[in-house]
């Protein structure tokens, strides 16, 4: 039996816009209850005006530096089934240098400037 690492809660907020979804995560780690790390996604489907435009999976493509992120992207993923891409995800997290104080917010209304960041994406995809 492996040994027993640490434990992960997370708690997710979904905002559907159309063929596009965001997605703001708080995730809780057991080793420092205190410490909540939020992230912000965003899901393209294939249908979206943007989908072909973002051209590799790669968090530092040419488009992906003019998404609104909080400190730029630092994830990117795309979901495949089979040889078809099904959704292209991204996203960035507010655990960086001098965002300790994001590590202290609980609640959602603690976390404003998060959903404020994630209302701003959504806005940008919506264009």
């Amino acid at each position: 039996m492996k040994e027993f690492i640490e434990e992960r809660k997370s708690e997710s907020w979904f905002f559907r816009g159309e063929m596009f979804l965001v997605e703001v995560k708080k995730t809780v780690y057991t080793r420092n209850i205190d410490e909540n790390i939020w992230c912000v996604y965003f899901y393209l489907y294939p249908k979206h005006k943007l989908f072909d435009k973002f051209k590799t999976d790669d968090m530092f493509d040419d488009l992906v530096g003019n998404v609104p992120f909080h400190c730029g992207c630092t994830y990117s993923r795309w979901h495949h089934s089979g040889d078809k891409i099904e959704c292209k995800e991204y996203g960035c997290d507010y655990n960086h240098i001098y965002d300790d104080r994001y590590l202290k917010y609980k609640t959602k209304e603690e976390a404003y400037q998060v959903f404020r960041d994630a209302k701003e994406l959504f806005d940008w995809l919506s264009r």
